[in-house]
């Protein structure tokens, strides 16, 4: 069995105790289940550093999946500093965890510091630079895991300040990270709203017993600037203009830095956009006639020019103005006739 060879290996270690399966009850009170010979917990301490513990656990079968969070109960407790209370074994920090070929260095952090600072773009869109959080112990070193993989610590974001931002101004994208290696990496993060001096808090927010360790980190003060919003072409008549016949143009409202169409026209309580169209310029062989004012369907975030005829002939340009109460826009658009 894999466990008689972490037996042999014991046995040169310089420790006190060593728990083995012939103990079950030292056992089920050490590491919190019944026996079974599919598993094994080992807790032992070393007399070279009397203050801490080596934590062993051992699965196999179907007993894996209890071993795997029994060993993430222990691994949280190692690193909130609460395994003496926990196990009732006297010390005060645990050297390592061993789950199977793992080994964990259970280091408890001490505070949380940003890798990289956030760099906004504007509103409704990722930052620039995502968030990139890492945690650190006493001596500023950096902790390598929080939590095992099987079951890692998590950090949640939350807006808890700002000035002259929307009353519906939120985070966009994915909230809530977990720990990879250390690391709390957000990638899709962002502000739905336009506003001054926000101010985003980062905390622990799993397990709960890591909630009341308070470990968290805030961004600085950021600025989200408003859409830079265009209007575009969304589909139009592909074959040529008869003269005097009419032709279809549907039009579009983009971010002007992704060329990405606006999904929802509703944000930031717009209530409708209205679209203008003429000739830039005056021809010499005819006029734009038909319906050359419309408004965007505030749903599909579409307008729709269905009737429009161009009474001349030859190359002529169109001229379109886009606005709403908080926004104003031009597009410039040709076809030969």
């Amino acid at each position: 069995m894999k466990w008689v060879l972490y037996m042999e290996w014991l046995e040169n270690l310089d420790i006190e105790v060593v728990v083995i399966w012939e103990s079950s009850y030292f056992i089920t009170k050490m590491c919190g289940f019944t026996m079974n010979v599919q598993y094994l917990c080992l807790i032992v301490n070393i007399l070279s550093l009397p203050d801490q513990i080596l934590i062993i656990l051992l699965a196999s079968g179907t007993e894996s999946s209890s071993v795997t969070k029994e060993a993430a109960r222990l691994m949280d407790s190692c690193q909130l500093g609460t395994i003496s209370s926990d196990t009732g074994f006297n010390a005060s920090q645990c050297s390592e965890i061993v789950l199977n070929t793992i080994v964990y260095h259970p280091t408890p952090p001490r505070y949380l510091a940003f890798n990289e600072e956030i760099e906004s773009q504007h509103e409704n869109v990722p930052f620039l630079n995502q968030p990139k959080i890492r945690a650190f112990d006493q001596f500023d070193n950096v902790v390598d895991h929080l939590g095992i993989t099987e079951a890692p610590w998590e950090i949640t974001a939350s807006i808890i300040s700002c000035s002259s931002c929307h009353g519906d101004a939120a985070l966009i994208g994915t909230t809530t990270v977990v720990s990879k290696n250390g690391w709390f990496n957000f990638t899709d993060l962002g502000i739905s709203h336009k506003g001054e001096e926000y101010v985003i808090e980062f905390a622990i927010s799993a397990p709960p017993a890591a909630v009341a360790t308070n470990l968290s980190v805030t961004s600085r003060p950021l600025y989200v600037v408003g859409l830079p919003m265009t209007a575009d072409i969304h589909s139009m008549t592909a074959t040529d203009i008869e003269q005097g016949s009419t032709f279809s143009i549907t039009f579009d409202l983009r971010d002007n830095s992704t060329n990405i169409q606006i999904p929802d026209l509703t944000w930031r309580d717009h209530t409708a956009f209205d679209i203008s169209c003429d000739l830039v310029a005056p021809s010499e062989t005819g006029s734009l006639s038909g319906t050359l004012i419309q408004s965007f369907d505030m749903v599909t975030g579409l307008s729709t020019f269905d009737d429009i005829v161009y009474t001349g002939y030859g190359l002529f340009y169109i001229g379109c103005h886009v606005e709403s109460s908080m926004y104003t826009s031009r597009l410039q658009y040709h076809r030969d006739g």
